[in-house]
């Protein structure tokens, strides 16, 4: 198994309620790109209103890397977040899991 998928399997763990599985949407298969290994689909789980573009600004300044991190909306209460290299991808996974909860 790849190091950084055992590492999020040994540390992530959701409560049932989290843990759902989800059906992409189908541009998902259409929407491939070269940088598609440095991304991930990320969910907000709250029941709040969640506000997209303000969203999309605060965790673009968080998750800032060495290259610029790209958000956009994702079907209904998603988001696809790509990343400019393999390294600020594994960063923010590795860092944010106690704040956030990241499926890849």
């Amino acid at each position: 198994m790849d190091p950084l998928m055992n590492a999020i399997h040994n540390t992530l763990s959701l409560p049932k309620e989290e843990g759902s599985v989800f059906t992409l949407p189908e541009e998902a298969a259409a929407s491939h790109t070269s940088h598609s290994s440095h991304m991930f689909i990320a969910r907000v789980l709250t029941d709040s209103y969640v506000h997209n573009p303000s969203f999309i600004d605060q965790m673009s300044g968080h998750w800032k890397g060495r290259f610029p991190v790209v958000i956009s909306a994702y079907g209904e209460d998603m988001f696809k977040v790509s990343f400019g290299c393999a390294g600020d991808k594994f960063r923010v996974m590795n860092k944010e899991l106690d704040t956030f909860k990241i499926i890849s």
